[in-house]
């Protein structure tokens, strides 16, 4: 049986039916919640299941539900960065099971992984483990305390950085990165530098959306999912416009190069 109920702005199709594992899903829209439970309800008649809901019970274990979490939830994510927590997760927690699993080991997770890598990381870590067993609840029908492992203490963060490189670092830089191996490297961190944009919003600009005439930027995705407009200094239309001069001017992309290879590059 179907039932449809409201979660804060969202809604929430269930399906439970005897001999079938509970399962669920959050639409935007009550149409769209409804249209997909009545698909599942149909489904079940047709002794079929969806390859994208796990068999949840009690011996259901702490990876599958991180494996099941990585087919469903990880392509709609834009960072890469989750997929490598929800391995490292994996390697703490797999072996195990989703019945036994208790805040305390979260916390005991928390202590090992602080004597390894920085606060922020365990941050991001635990975030994404709270946030996997949140889906596992609102979508997959398991019955999981998730406030209670989200009220576990998380690392105390270092105050943020407030300083801009000098203007002797800065040419320090530039002259590096002008004898680099990739010659787009250097036009990254000027147009990053003059900007503030984030790596990934500079390595996605377009030149469809440049505005040359209004000096602006258009970032159609961003890491908050909000489009925004970024004003173009004197640098930074500069910088643009010795790129669009350049070789690789008939790129659709500004800066034809990946995250990977700005990283990697090599000073000669």
């Amino acid at each position: 049986m179907a039932s449809i109920r409201k979660r804060g702005t969202k809604w929430q199709a269930q399906v439970r039916r005897n001999g079938s594992p509970p399962i669920s899903r959050t639409f935007n829209a009550r149409e769209d919640a409804i249209r997909w439970a009545r698909e599942q309800d149909r489904a079940i008649d047709r002794g079929e299941c969806s390859s994208s809901v796990v068999k949840l019970g009690g011996n259901l274990s702490v990876s599958e539900m991180l494996h099941q979490y990585e087919r469903d939830v990880g392509p709609r994510k834009r960072s890469t960065g989750e997929t490598f927590h929800l391995r490292t997760i994996t390697r703490a927690f797999g072996t195990h099971r989703v019945s036994s699993l208790q805040p305390s080991h979260l916390a005991l997770y928390r202590d090992q992984r602080l004597k390894e890598v920085a606060p922020a990381t365990v941050v991001r870590e635990m975030a994404v483990f709270c946030h996997v067993l949140k889906t596992a609840v609102d979508e997959w029908g398991l019955s999981l305390p998730v406030e209670k492992f989200r009220a576990v203490r998380k690392p105390s963060l270092p105050p943020g950085r407030m300083r801009r490189l000098s203007a002797e670092e800065h040419a320090r830089v530039a002259e590096a990165l002008s004898s680099c191996r990739n010659p787009i490297v250097k036009a990254v961190f000027d147009f990053a530098l003059a900007t503030g944009m984030r790596r990934g919003e500079v390595l996605s600009l377009t030149w469809q959306n440049v505005d040359f005439e209004n000096r602006v930027a258009f970032l159609p995705i961003t890491k908050n999912g909000e489009p925004r407009r970024v004003p173009l200094s004197t640098v930074a239309i500069e910088t643009l416009q010795s790129v669009r001069e350049s070789v690789w001017r008939e790129k659709a992309l500004v800066f034809p190069t990946t995250a990977n290879a700005v990283r990697l590059s090599v000073v000669e």
